[in-house]
């Protein structure tokens, strides 16, 4: 799925960004509204369930705990549909939208009748809009709180600061605009609820709808999500064993690896199975990586086999080490930055 890196990257970020523009809206609207509720981030909920129990309030502490129960709920609506949190073109996104975009209809229409469930429906779609957050090259991607990204930011800037080479400073280019985006949805969500109050709610509705109907019809998307089920199936339902690690900015093209190949989970088995047993008999010259001029096919080979990785670097000389262990790597380091590829044997 490698042609499809690309476009992974713009459209994590880009659909991120509305998504936070959607759940500073509806955070806004809620907390303005008749319950006065967060219900995008449960922190606050948390502590006014331990106020209440302290003053015996069991009205609000029933409240806050219903609220709670509610975004639990969607998230685990999300997990159930889509899985564990790593992006992959033709996942469930699409469909996990379409129920957000429903419940948050139900959602205006009990909040007309000042209703509690309309809290209820509200903190079960951002739960699975939170839940349907992904990670990308290990940055964490949450739409519905901010604390996270805030946190990221800073540790990012301080590790920066430090001159760390480690500082994964390209991060900043997507928790920065989450964190805009958020903002401009709680003003857009302020002025909407003065003018429309409950009403206010169908713009989120809408707007989800139709980020979930353009996911599920993006022609990339729908190839994407071939390839995956013919993946899936081939490997009796199990994904290659297979993670990644991108160091730098994927966008960028110098620090970026790829692993592709319907028989990945076996083809990397052998070729680290290889490695090491060159490492054990110190003949680790038959194993090379060849590294081209121009961001190419790079070619791991050995005597019967080669395993292309695609990785796109910046031109620079390069040492190849590997490890034996439970969770083997593989590093390039080259004049552009290290690119690593972790391999973990399934259990």
């Amino acid at each position: 799925m490698d042609k499809f890196v690309n476009k992974e990257f713009y459209t994590i970020v880009a659909g991120a960004c509305l998504l936070a523009v959607n759940a500073g809206f509806i955070n806004v609207v809620t907390l303005a509204g008749i319950f006065s509720v967060t219900v995008s981030h449960l922190t606050g909920n948390v502590s006014r369930i331990a106020i209440a129990l302290y003053n015996l309030d069991l009205t609000t502490m029933a409240l806050v705990i219903s609220i709670i129960v509610s975004f639990m709920f969607g998230s685990f609506v999300a997990g159930f549909m889509i899985g564990d949190t790593k992006f992959r073109l033709g996942r469930s996104y699409g469909y996990a939208l379409l129920i957000e975009c429903l419940m948050l209809f139900l959602s205006f229409l009990f909040l007309g009748q000042e209703l509690i469930l309309g809290e209820w429906c509200a903190a079960f779609a951002c739960g699975l809009q939170n839940a349907v957050g992904t990670s990308y090259s290990g940055a964490v991607i949450r739409t519905t709180h901010m604390t996270g990204i805030i946190t990221d930011i800073g540790n990012i800037l301080g590790q920066a600061c430090r001159m760390d080479t480690n500082a994964e400073v390209w991060r900043l280019k997507v928790h920065i605009p989450l964190l805009f985006s958020y903002l401009v949805g709680g003003i857009f969500g302020q002025l909407a609820y003065s003018a429309l109050k409950e009403h206010s709610l169908l713009i989120p509705c809408i707007f989800t709808g139709l980020i979930g109907s353009t996911y599920l019809c993006l022609p990339w998307v729908n190839e994407a999500a071939k390839i995956l089920k013919e993946a899936t199936i081939h490997t009796q339902g199990q994904m290659p064993a297979v993670e990644v690690r991108v160091i730098g900015d994927p966008r960028g093209g110098d620090k970026f690896a790829k692993v592709s190949g319907r028989n990945v989970d076996i083809e990397i088995r052998e070729f680290l199975h290889d490695i090491d047993s060159d490492d054990e008999h110190d003949e680790a010259d038959s194993v090379s990586l060849k590294s081209p001029r121009n961001p190419q096919m790079n070619q791991i080979q050995d005597e019967e086999k080669t395993h292309s990785i695609k990785i796109n670097s910046n031109p620079g000389s390069g040492k190849n080490s590997a490890k034996s262990s439970r969770r083997t790597s593989v590093t390039r380091a080259s004049g552009g930055g290290n690119v690593e590829i972790l391999y973990s044997p399934k259990q």
